[in-house]
């Protein structure tokens, strides 16, 4: 997309400024042509493009992509729980993910303590839901270091919430 085209308004009256820059302006912004006055507002970034694969890489990941990754975890290691945790206005699945064993009691055989990790609370925010995706495929390739990642595993439940606005999420990547 070359010359991705976004038109901004912006009102600033409300800030408490001064009369002149108080006036509402709209900016038609290209990428391939920078925006010469500086008292505008462009956006500046070309729209991202969701790529459709549950591998990591350069970008972002569709929905579709991400939960594939995640439902592979979940076939694959042991320490991967998923969880539905509530249906969205759609009728789409929130799922959650619980990392960690099955016994849900430490080596010393006390209850596991908890720890929610939850991305994709806003339609927009695209990089939250890769960061918590990175996490889980973090703490499933160090399974084995038998320090830290190993230790989390055994003695604490993860909890995973990639995408909670899936309606929102899904809406913006179209």
């Amino acid at each position: 997309m070359k010359q991705a085209m976004a038109w901004l308004a912006l009102s600033l009256a409300w800030a408490g400024l001064p009369a002149h820059a108080q006036e509402a302006r709209i900016v038609h912004w290209v990428e391939t042509a920078p925006v010469e006055d500086t008292n505008s507002i462009a956006l500046g970034y070309a729209v991202p493009v969701p790529v459709d694969t549950p591998l990591p890489f350069d970008g972002f990941r569709s929905y579709a992509g991400l939960h594939a990754r995640h439902q592979d975890l979940a076939n694959t290691t042991p320490w991967v729980h998923p969880v539905s945790v509530g249906t969205t206005r759609a009728g789409r699945t929130i799922w959650a993910y619980r990392m960690g064993d099955a016994d849900l009691q430490t080596r010393t055989g006390s209850a596991e303590q908890a720890m929610l990790t939850n991305g994709g609370i806003h339609a927009r925010e695209w990089q939250t839901p890769e960061t918590v995706t990175g996490i889980m495929e973090l703490l499933v390739e160090q399974q084995n270091d038998q320090f830290l990642y190993r230790y989390l595993l055994d003695n604490a439940n993860i909890i995973l919430i990639p995408v909670l606005n899936v309606d929102g999420f899904m809406q913006t990547q179209r």
